[in-house]
């Protein structure tokens, strides 16, 4: 999906500057959670990524390495949506409903006696 999700692909390396802005160190630094020697003793995650998402593979990756560790991880994957859908459950009814399921799974990994 690099050219046919929203963001496209090519997008990336722009919006990645405001998280990273010096380029050289972002090749050296390990910018992504999933780079990192540990996740062990991190908090539960709920992990959220769209079918139509360039980051798809990225936050499927870190949900299995996060689960790997014995870090509690849902991994919710809406697969007729786009990356940004989160923003727009007041005009997709699939949105609105995968938000509804996302702010279930967040209650139940951040309070488990719930």
């Amino acid at each position: 999906f690099a050219e046919s999700s929203f963001p496209p692909a090519r997008d990336l390396a722009d919006i990645r500057r405001h998280y990273m802005p010096d380029v050289e160190q972002s090749r050296t630094f390990p910018v992504s959670p999933v780079k990192a020697n540990t996740l062990v003793g991190v908090a539960p995650a709920v992990v959220v990524v769209a079918g139509f998402d360039p980051l798809l593979d990225d936050g499927t990756a870190y949900a299995k390495a996060l689960a790997a560790q014995g870090v509690p991880t849902i991994l919710r994957t809406f697969d007729t949506l786009i990356h940004p859908f989160y923003g727009m459950p007041h005009i997709s009814p699939a949105a609105d409903q995968a938000v509804t399921t996302i702010h279930s799974d967040l209650v139940r990994v951040l309070d488990p006696q719930r």
